[in-house]
């Protein structure tokens, strides 16, 4: 699951139906939801958060095993910063059980 590019297209339904029914979200720019029901509202907001500050989203590395899903994502801002960002995303059968996200607080700048 692409979780930042489904998030700018603003594809809930993809994201909502991947995620356990207990699945807690903790998106570092926006908060925490506990809940598939909950996400739907966190998920907006981290699109609102995003929708006009990115200019490109490359997706750097991708790492997988049977319990994790990670990507690291080299963001291209408007101000032509690139932003790293990493979505970890906990595996639980076939649905994810947590997602988190972290990105740098500075951008890079070389």
């Amino acid at each position: 699951m692409d979780f930042i590019k489904l998030i700018m297209r603003g594809a809930y339904d993809d994201i909502r139906s991947a995620l356990t029914d207990d699945a807690t979200l903790n998106l570092q720019s926006v908060g925490v939801s506990e809940g598939k029901d909950t996400a739907l509202q966190l998920l907006q907001k981290q699109h609102g958060y995003l929708k006009n500050e990115i200019n490109q989203i490359k997706v750097f590395r991708e790492f997988e095993d049977k319990e994790h899903l990670v990507i690291e994502y080299d963001i291209l801002l408007n101000n032509t910063f690139d932003l790293p960002l990493v979505a970890i995303m906990e595996k639980e059968c076939d649905k994810f059980s947590a997602i988190r996200t972290y990105h740098s607080v500075y951008p890079i700048t070389e």
